[in-house]
């Protein structure tokens, strides 16, 4: 009788597959990546490009991007003050660490709506002609926006270029209440009722004035502290003139203290 081959009884060869790593390549790799992972931790603890990372900063540190071209990495400019008769609000979001401090007065100040601190990695001078600039090129003969010419001035020891630009415009919501007013009035006499119609096809009236004070201070090659007051009024009468812009703005600088620049 003859025997029955492994095949016929239902078994089946089977190959050992070698791994693809041998235990011994494992083990290369792990310590490859445990010293990959050493050398990153031991770079952020021990290299200082003078720059800072988005958890080092902190409430209260005025800063901007290192530059245009790196973003991960943000250098200190200033340190935010108490402002004397003024609430500070720190306004940024989650994405990165920039932030900007916005004041406003505890009690109607001078026309002031607002006075905000924040950091740019433009240099001062030429922030100041690009924004200046674009004022200018923004005029026309049927546009209320008037700016003044850049001036320079010192800032806690530091260089700093100071202009303002004014506006005005219609805002409808301004009007809610006469219009109510108005509306109580059931008596309207017909003359009167056309001369509305013909003002209604006119462009309203401004009734809302703004006049913005810059002032770029220069931190160093790259970075630029901006400081801005910005007022508004029921008419042009507040407006500052030119000679008075920089010892106005100038009150307002206590609201930082400039840090002295690392060497990078």
């Amino acid at each position: 009788m003859s025997k029955k081959s492994a095949m016929s009884k239902g078994y089946r060869k089977t190959v050992k597959k070698k791994p693809f790593l041998s235990k011994k390549e494992i083990l290369a790799l792990i310590i490859i990546v445990a010293v990959i992972v050493l050398a990153v931790v031991l770079f952020n603890l021990f290299y200082d490009d003078g720059f800072l990372g988005a958890k080092q900063v902190q409430s209260g540190d005025v800063v901007s991007y290192a530059s245009s071209n790196m973003r991960t990495r943000y250098a200190k400019i200033a340190e935010i003050n108490d402002l004397e008769g003024f609430t500070c609000e720190e306004q940024g979001n989650d994405s990165n660490a920039l932030l900007t401090y916005n004041f406003t007065p505890d009690e109607e100040t001078d026309h002031i709506r607002s006075v905000t601190v924040t950091g740019s990695f433009v240099p001062a001078s030429e922030l100041a002609d690009t924004t200046l600039s674009y004022m200018t090129g923004s005029m026309t003969d049927e546009s209320s926006l008037q700016a003044s010419e850049k001036m320079e001035a010192e800032v806690q020891g530091y260089p700093a270029y100071i202009f303002s630009y004014s506006s005005d415009y219609y805002d409808e919501t301004l009007d809610g209440e006469a219009a109510d007013g108005e509306a109580a009035d059931e008596t309207v006499d017909t003359e009167a009722a056309d001369a509305e119609d013909a003002d209604a096809e006119a462009a309203p009236a401004s009734n809302v004035y703004s006049q913005n004070l810059s002032c770029y201070v220069q931190f160093d090659d790259t970075h630029t502290l901006c400081l801005h007051v910005y007022r508004t009024g029921d008419d042009d009468s507040f407006y500052l003139p030119d000679d008075q812009v920089v010892d106005y703005i100038m009150n307002y600088t206590s609201a930082f203290t400039m840090v002295q620049p690392e060497a990078k």
